[in-house]
């Protein structure tokens, strides 16, 4: 059906406002401005300077300039840009520290994950992993607050009826948590609390991993008799093992049940 004019008018007004007010003056791509200072604009809803999709050129997820141009402003929403953005600091590691105040605001109030119905934009949980990649201790209670309160995924259209109600994010969250090192310290007993978690389907399996993995990146010694007694239980018993194997002799403790494991079946994940 052909839309009548005002009604065509009225759409392409609005896409322009909401360009121009992404793109405004002050909120744009300027050439010469330091890299950090417009992926933190970008975070913050501004104009699209940078992208991490492949290209024939450069085909890698690594950060490129794209110019902050009308037409990606246009064309790609706000959780793409933010997204894209999140890569980049995650890409910089600890150069992105001075974005921290930008990424946590991102976490706590950006915008979420978003099912377009043709496939997933996991804004917020690129967020956190840029969050986890600056190693700074300051994303240890956001994250946390993240973990303690996560939500199901936004839908568009053509998700709508169809996407997950189901609050999601955990496993994001849990493994920025581990990115962070000995600085997440003060996280592990929440950790564990998802650690802990019953094995129903595939979501909670990752969960539980990522919650695994996480111990094991932290290297808290406490951990090490909860991992050793997940040992005992098939569906966590491998993520136990390998966050052992993370602590390395400290944990040697584990070594006759990992062996046991091992010898009962040689061509398992414990091997």
């Amino acid at each position: 059906m052909r839309l009548p004019r005002p009604v065509l008018a009225l759409a392409l007004a609005a896409l322009l406002a909401g360009a121009f007010w992404r793109c405004g003056s002050a909120r744009c791509f300027v050439a010469g401005t330091d890299r950090l200072d417009q992926l933190t604009l970008q975070l913050d809803g501004g104009c699209c300077g940078f992208h991490s999709q492949p290209t024939n050129e450069l085909p890698d997820d690594s950060c490129k300039v794209i110019g902050g141009s009308l037409t990606y402003s246009l064309f790609y929403g706000e959780h793409d840009c933010v997204a894209w953005a999140a890569d980049c600091l995650a890409e910089m590691g600890e150069e992105a520290r001075p974005a921290v105040p930008a990424l946590i605001e991102a976490l706590r109030n950006g915008p979420n994950n978003y099912d377009t119905g043709d496939g997933v934009i996991p804004t917020r949980d690129k967020i956190a992993r840029a969050l986890g990649a600056t190693r700074d201790p300051r994303a240890v209670e956001p994250l946390l607050e993240a973990l303690a309160h996560p939500e199901p995924m936004e839908a568009g259209l053509g998700a709508v009826g169809y996407a997950s109600t189901e609050p999601q994010g955990q496993p994001a969250f849990l493994e920025a948590l581990g990115a962070l090192g000995p600085a997440a310290a003060p996280a592990v007993d929440a950790i564990l609390t998802h650690f802990r978690l019953p094995v129903e389907n595939y979501r909670d399996e990752r969960i539980v991993r990522s919650a695994a993995s996480a111990l094991g990146s932290i290297g808290d010694a406490r951990v090490i008799p909860v991992l050793i007694e997940a040992l005992e239980d098939p569906s966590r018993a491998g993520f136990a093992g390998n966050a052992l194997a993370d602590f390395g002799p400290a944990a040697a403790e584990a070594l006759p049940k990992l062996i046991e494991l091992i010898e009962a079946d040689p061509d398992g994940e414990h091997n």
